[in-house]
Protein backbone atom coordinates (compact mmCIF):
# COMPACT_ATOMS: atom_id res chain seq x y z
CA UNK A 1 0.00 0.00 0.00
CA UNK A 2 1.78 3.29 -0.99
CA UNK A 3 1.90 6.43 1.50
CA UNK A 4 -0.78 8.62 -0.46
CA UNK A 5 -3.91 5.53 -0.22
CA UNK A 6 -2.57 4.93 3.42
CA UNK A 7 -3.39 7.92 4.19
CA UNK A 8 -6.54 8.06 2.67
CA UNK A 9 -7.20 5.14 4.59
CA UNK A 10 -6.84 6.74 8.10
CA UNK A 11 -8.20 9.45 7.22
CA UNK A 12 -11.32 8.40 5.37
CA UNK A 13 -12.12 4.17 6.25
CA UNK A 14 -14.64 2.69 7.86
CA UNK A 15 -14.08 1.96 11.37
CA UNK A 16 -14.95 -1.12 12.68
CA UNK A 17 -15.34 -2.46 16.40
CA UNK A 18 -15.87 -5.72 17.65
CA UNK A 19 -17.80 -6.80 20.67
CA UNK A 20 -14.69 -6.83 23.29
CA UNK A 21 -14.09 -2.89 22.72
CA UNK A 22 -17.85 -2.23 23.60
CA UNK A 23 -17.56 -4.60 26.63
CA UNK A 24 -14.39 -3.19 27.42
CA UNK A 25 -16.36 -0.24 28.18
CA UNK A 26 -17.60 -1.72 31.08
CA UNK A 27 -14.38 -3.12 32.30
CA UNK A 28 -12.62 0.34 32.29
CA UNK A 29 -12.59 3.15 35.45
CA UNK A 30 -15.05 5.46 34.83
CA UNK A 31 -12.69 8.46 33.71
CA UNK A 32 -11.01 6.06 31.00
CA UNK A 33 -14.28 5.13 30.28
CA UNK A 34 -15.61 8.90 29.37
CA UNK A 35 -12.44 9.52 27.11
CA UNK A 36 -13.14 6.19 25.17
CA UNK A 37 -16.65 7.30 24.60
CA UNK A 38 -15.02 10.77 23.81
CA UNK A 39 -13.13 9.49 20.99
CA UNK A 40 -15.84 7.29 19.65
CA UNK A 41 -18.31 10.03 19.55
CA UNK A 42 -15.70 12.47 17.71
CA UNK A 43 -16.71 14.48 14.48
CA UNK A 44 -13.52 12.24 13.32
CA UNK A 45 -14.56 8.90 14.53
CA UNK A 46 -18.39 8.81 14.75
CA UNK A 47 -19.29 9.19 10.90
CA UNK A 48 -16.97 6.12 10.08
CA UNK A 49 -18.05 4.03 13.05
CA UNK A 50 -19.92 0.90 11.87
CA UNK A 51 -20.76 -2.69 13.08
CA UNK A 52 -21.42 -6.24 12.31
CA UNK A 53 -25.14 -7.29 13.31
CA UNK A 54 -23.27 -9.91 15.40
CA UNK A 55 -21.18 -7.55 16.92
CA UNK A 56 -24.56 -6.06 18.91
CA UNK A 57 -26.05 -9.34 18.72
CA UNK A 58 -22.75 -10.05 20.90
CA UNK A 59 -22.83 -7.20 23.16
CA UNK A 60 -26.67 -7.54 24.23
CA UNK A 61 -25.67 -11.37 24.56
CA UNK A 62 -22.82 -10.82 27.47
CA UNK A 63 -23.14 -7.71 29.00
CA UNK A 64 -25.20 -8.57 32.05
CA UNK A 65 -22.55 -10.99 32.42
CA UNK A 66 -19.88 -8.48 32.54
CA UNK A 67 -21.24 -6.13 34.49
CA UNK A 68 -21.91 -9.12 37.13
CA UNK A 69 -18.38 -10.41 36.67
CA UNK A 70 -16.98 -6.99 37.82
CA UNK A 71 -18.65 -7.31 41.24
CA UNK A 72 -17.93 -10.68 42.04
CA UNK A 73 -14.05 -10.08 40.96
CA UNK A 74 -14.26 -7.39 44.18
CA UNK A 75 -15.87 -9.67 46.45
CA UNK A 76 -13.28 -12.42 45.35
CA UNK A 77 -10.39 -10.09 46.26
CA UNK A 78 -11.90 -9.05 49.64
CA UNK A 79 -12.67 -12.60 50.79
CA UNK A 80 -9.38 -13.21 49.70
CA UNK A 81 -7.32 -10.77 51.25
CA UNK A 82 -9.62 -10.97 54.75
CA UNK A 83 -8.36 -14.91 54.33
CA UNK A 84 -5.02 -14.70 53.62
CA UNK A 85 -4.34 -11.84 56.45
CA UNK A 86 -6.84 -14.00 58.97
CA UNK A 87 -4.16 -16.80 58.52
CA UNK A 88 -1.16 -14.57 58.42
CA UNK A 89 -2.48 -13.28 61.77
CA UNK A 90 -3.16 -16.36 63.28
CA UNK A 91 0.67 -18.07 62.35
CA UNK A 92 2.04 -15.03 63.51
CA UNK A 93 2.55 -16.33 67.20
CA UNK A 94 4.38 -19.37 65.80
CA UNK A 95 6.49 -17.89 63.44
CA UNK A 96 8.00 -15.33 65.25
CA UNK A 97 8.96 -17.01 68.11
CA UNK A 98 10.65 -19.70 66.40
CA UNK A 99 12.94 -16.46 64.60
CA UNK A 100 13.54 -13.75 67.41
CA UNK A 101 12.33 -13.55 70.94
CA UNK A 102 12.41 -10.06 71.34
CA UNK A 103 9.72 -9.02 68.83
CA UNK A 104 6.23 -8.10 69.71
CA UNK A 105 3.53 -10.55 68.39
CA UNK A 106 0.93 -8.40 69.88
CA UNK A 107 2.45 -5.67 67.82
CA UNK A 108 2.75 -7.89 64.61
CA UNK A 109 -0.64 -8.54 64.89
CA UNK A 110 -2.23 -5.82 65.36
CA UNK A 111 -0.45 -4.60 62.28
CA UNK A 112 -1.77 -6.83 60.37
CA UNK A 113 -5.15 -6.09 61.78
CA UNK A 114 -4.84 -3.07 60.84
CA UNK A 115 -3.54 -3.34 57.26
CA UNK A 116 -6.58 -6.22 56.60
CA UNK A 117 -8.80 -3.03 57.24
CA UNK A 118 -7.32 -0.62 55.18
CA UNK A 119 -7.30 -3.11 52.66
CA UNK A 120 -10.96 -4.30 52.54
CA UNK A 121 -12.24 -0.94 53.42
CA UNK A 122 -10.30 0.37 50.11
CA UNK A 123 -11.92 -2.35 48.06
CA UNK A 124 -14.99 -1.82 49.54
CA UNK A 125 -14.85 2.32 48.73
CA UNK A 126 -13.96 1.21 45.13
CA UNK A 127 -16.75 -1.69 44.75
CA UNK A 128 -19.64 1.18 46.21
CA UNK A 129 -18.34 3.97 43.65
CA UNK A 130 -18.78 1.93 40.20
CA UNK A 131 -21.90 3.42 39.23
CA UNK A 132 -22.67 0.43 36.71
CA UNK A 133 -25.00 -2.60 38.10
CA UNK A 134 -27.12 -5.31 37.25
CA UNK A 135 -29.87 -3.42 38.24
CA UNK A 136 -28.61 0.05 36.95
CA UNK A 137 -26.75 0.48 34.04
CA UNK A 138 -26.14 4.79 33.35
CA UNK A 139 -23.49 3.65 30.29
CA UNK A 140 -26.19 1.97 28.07
CA UNK A 141 -27.59 4.60 26.61
CA UNK A 142 -24.45 5.82 25.82
CA UNK A 143 -23.56 2.66 24.08
CA UNK A 144 -27.12 2.54 22.13
CA UNK A 145 -26.42 6.04 21.01
CA UNK A 146 -22.58 4.69 19.29
CA UNK A 147 -24.50 2.02 17.55
CA UNK A 148 -27.63 3.55 16.76
CA UNK A 149 -27.93 3.39 13.02
CA UNK A 150 -24.46 2.50 12.12
CA UNK A 151 -25.01 -1.62 12.28
CA UNK A 152 -25.12 -4.03 9.74
CA UNK A 153 -28.20 -6.36 9.56
CA UNK A 154 -28.98 -9.92 10.82
CA UNK A 155 -28.17 -12.52 7.79
CA UNK A 156 -30.95 -14.83 6.79
CA UNK A 157 -31.31 -18.51 7.71
CA UNK A 158 -30.26 -19.29 4.16
CA UNK A 159 -27.91 -16.26 3.89
CA UNK A 160 -26.39 -17.98 7.58
CA UNK A 161 -26.10 -21.37 6.20
CA UNK A 162 -24.24 -20.58 3.24
CA UNK A 163 -21.66 -18.16 5.14
CA UNK A 164 -21.28 -21.09 7.47
CA UNK A 165 -20.68 -23.82 4.80
CA UNK A 166 -18.16 -21.05 3.35
CA UNK A 167 -16.46 -20.33 6.55
CA UNK A 168 -16.13 -24.34 6.95
CA UNK A 169 -14.29 -24.22 3.91
CA UNK A 170 -12.05 -21.56 4.80
CA UNK A 171 -11.04 -22.42 8.10
CA UNK A 172 -10.11 -25.93 6.51
CA UNK A 173 -7.52 -23.91 4.11
CA UNK A 174 -6.82 -21.11 7.15
CA UNK A 175 -7.67 -18.39 5.19
CA UNK A 176 -8.74 -15.06 7.01
CA UNK A 177 -10.72 -13.83 8.29
CA UNK A 178 -11.72 -15.26 11.55
CA UNK A 179 -10.30 -18.46 11.30
CA UNK A 180 -8.72 -18.42 14.47
CA UNK A 181 -11.35 -17.82 16.63
CA UNK A 182 -13.46 -21.33 15.32
CA UNK A 183 -13.18 -23.23 18.31
CA UNK A 184 -14.42 -20.69 20.27
CA UNK A 185 -17.44 -19.02 18.46
CA UNK A 186 -18.01 -21.55 15.76
CA UNK A 187 -20.55 -20.41 13.04
CA UNK A 188 -20.80 -16.81 14.77
CA UNK A 189 -17.60 -16.16 13.70
CA UNK A 190 -18.11 -17.25 10.47
CA UNK A 191 -20.89 -14.45 10.04
CA UNK A 192 -19.21 -12.21 11.63
CA UNK A 193 -16.23 -12.06 9.15
CA UNK A 194 -18.44 -12.44 5.97
CA UNK A 195 -20.13 -9.09 7.43
CA UNK A 196 -16.83 -7.26 7.25
CA UNK A 197 -15.76 -8.63 4.16
CA UNK A 198 -19.45 -7.58 2.64
CA UNK A 199 -19.07 -4.09 3.80
CA UNK A 200 -15.71 -3.54 2.53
Amino acid sequence: MDSTLLADVLAHGTIVLDTNVLLLLYRLPKPLRTSMLGLMNSPVVLPRLWFPHQVASEFFKNRLTVIHTQDVSAKVLADFIQKSLDELRGQASQKVRKHHPMVSIAAIQASIERLKKRLLSDVGKARASHDISVRSDPLLPDVLNVLQGRGGQAFSQAQYDAVLAEGKQRFAKQIPPGYCDKRDKGGDEHEYGRQHVDVA
